[in-house]
C-alpha cells in the first residue's frame, strides 16, 4: 500500500480503474518439500503442460498499467476460484490507502467468473467490464448483423453495438453484443478451411481401409467418421451418407448448407456486461480492449531481456516470492518510466540506451551487452571527442527513420 501512496502522491497516478488478469509461469521444480506449495501442475498458458507451474494475478492501473497489487499462489489453481480471494485482497488495499470500493471500476475477462465473485463486486459496490462466455448467450449469436448499430472505435476499426437487459449471476444487468466484421469475415475463411481439412482428413483415413475388416459394417465407419470430425460444429455441418451393404459400402460427405449458414451467423459475436450505465456502448467495448495494457506488463515481465520473473532460479515459496516482487518493482518502475515519456510526447523508440561500464573493454562484454538491449557499449576511459561522435551519432537517427 506504501508503493500505491506513493504512486498516487508523487506520479498522480489513478487507481479508479484497475484490470485484472491472471497467468502463470512454468518452473524446473519438483517439489518434494513442505515449503515448496506453489508449484503445482495445471493449465500452462504457455502450452508447457508437462511442466510445475506457478500462478500469477494482476491488478493494474488504466492509467499507465502501474501495478496496484500482485498475488502469486498455487499452479493448479483455477482463475476463477482465484478471483474470489484476489477481490478480498484488493478490498483489503483500497481500506489500507481509505479509496472507496465504489470509485473503482474492474475489468477484468470471462475465465474469472462465477456466481460467488459477483455476490462479492455487488456487495461491496464495485463497477465492472467484463466479458462473458457467447455460449451462455445463444439466442443472441444467431442475431442478424444488420440490427446492430455500427460504428468506429478510436483506433479506426469498426464494430457493431446492441445493447440489452439479463438476468445473469441473481440480478439484471446491463450486457452490449459487438459483432466484428473484419473477425466474422475471418473466422469464416478459417471455419471453410477446417470443413475441408476435415472432409480431406476422412477421404484418406478410409482410402485403403473401406470396406477391409472392421471397416467393412456401416456403424464402425459412422463412429470413426464422427471421432474425426470432432466438435458438434464439424459434426452438424458435414453429413456423413453410406450407401451399399456390408462390405461394398460407399461413403460420400458432404457440407449442411443451412447448417453452415446457421454457424457462419455466429461468427464475430462477443459479448460484455457492465454496470456502468453512463458510458455508451461503444465505450464500454473499447475501455474493455484496454485489456491489451496487462498483456504487455506479462510479456516485459516473462522477457528474459527485461523483467525476467523466469528462468526461476529459486526452489522454496519464500524465495519465490521475493523474486516475484523483485520482478513487481521492476514492472512497476518501468510502467512510471514510461507513463512519464508518454505524458511528455516522447517517442520511446527514439531513445537510445548506452551501456556505459568501468570494465574493461571487451568484445564478450560488448555483446552481452547489445544482446541485453542496449544500442552501443562505451567503456568510462573514452575520452570527450569519442563520446561527442557517438552522441552526434544516435541524434542523427530518428532523422533518418
Amino acid at each position: 500500500e506504501e508503493l500505491a501512496l506513493s504512486a498516487i502522491k508523487n506520479f498522480n497516478v489513478s487507481f479508479n480503474d484497475l484490470l485484472f488478469d491472471p497467468t502463470n509461469f512454468f518452473t524446473y521444480i519438483n517439489p518434494n518439500r513442505s515449503n515448496q506449495t506453489l508449484p503445482r501442475h495445471g493449465h500452462s498458458k504457455e502450452g508447457r503442460a508437462t511442466l510445475n507451474l506457478i500462478n500469477f494475478s494482476l491488478f493494474c492501473a488504466l492509467d499507465g498499467g502501474v501495478p496496484f497489487l500482485h498475488l502469486i499462489y498455487p499452479g493448479n489453481v483455477h482463475d476463477s476460484t482465484h478471483f474470489k480471494e484476489a477481490l478480498n485482497r484488493l478490498k483489503k488495499r483500497l481500506n489500507k490507502i481509505n479509496v472507496p470500493s465504489a470509485e473503482i471500476t474492474l475489468t477484468f475477462d470471462k475465465g474469472n467468473l462465477s456466481q460467488e465473485a459477483f455476490m462479492f463486486i455487488d456487495r461491496e459496490g464495485f463497477d465492472y467490464i467484463a466479458s462473458i462466455r457467447p455460449s451462455t448467450q445463444k439466442d443472441l449469436l444467431s442475431l442478424s448483423p444488420e440490427i446492430f448499430d455500427m460504428d468506429t472505435l478510436p483506433n479506426g476499426k469498426k464494430i457493431g453495438v446492441k445493447e440489452f437487459f439479463r438476468e445473469i449471476y441473481g440480478k439484471k444487468r446491463r450486457l452490449i453484443a459487438i459483432y466484428n466484421p473484419n473477425q466474422a469475415h475471418w473466422s469464416q475463411e478459417n471455419f471453410e478451411i477446417k470443413v475441408n481439412d476435415k472432409i480431406n482428413a476422412i477421404h484418406e483415413f478410409f482410402k485403403d481401409r473401406l470396406n477391409t475388416k472392421r471397416w467393412s459394417k456401416e456403424p464402425k465407419i459412422r463412429e470413426k467418421c464422427e471421432t474425426l470430425l470432432g466438435s458438434k460444429k464439424f459434426r452438424k455441418v458435414i453429413n456423413i451418407d453410406i450407401k451399399g451393404k456390408e462390405g461394398n459400402l460407399i461413403l460420400s460427405l458432404s457440407k449442411n448448407d443451412s447448417a453452415f449458414k446457421e454457424h457462419l451467423l455466429t461468427l464475430g459475436k462477443s459479448f460484455l456486461m457492465t454496470s456502468r450505465t453512463d458510458l455508451e456502448p461503444l465505450d464500454i467495448v473499447w475501455a474493455y480492449r484496454q485489456q491489451y495494457i496487462i498483456e504487455h506488463a506479462f510479456k516485459f515481465l516473462k522477457n528474459p531481456k527485461y523483467l525476467s520473473i523466469r528462468p526461476m532460479f529459486h526452489r522454496v515459496d519464500s524465495s519465490i516470492r521475493g523474486h516475484v516482487f523483485t520482478c513487481f518493482l521492476g514492472l512497476l518502475l518501468l510502467s512510471l518510466l514510461v507513463r512519464g515519456l508518454v505524458k511528455k510526447d516522447i517517442l520511446i523508440r527514439h531513445i537510445p540506451v548506452i551501456m556505459l561500464t568501468g570494465k574493461k573493454e571487451d568484445v564478450t562484454d560488448k555483446i552481452k551487452g547489445i544482446d541485453a538491449g542496449a544500442d552501443d557499449y562505451v567503456v568510462k576511459t573514452a575520452d570527450e571527442k569519442a563520446m561527442m561522435g557517438i552522441k552526434a551519432t544516435w541524434s542523427i537517427l530518428p532523422a533518418i527513420e
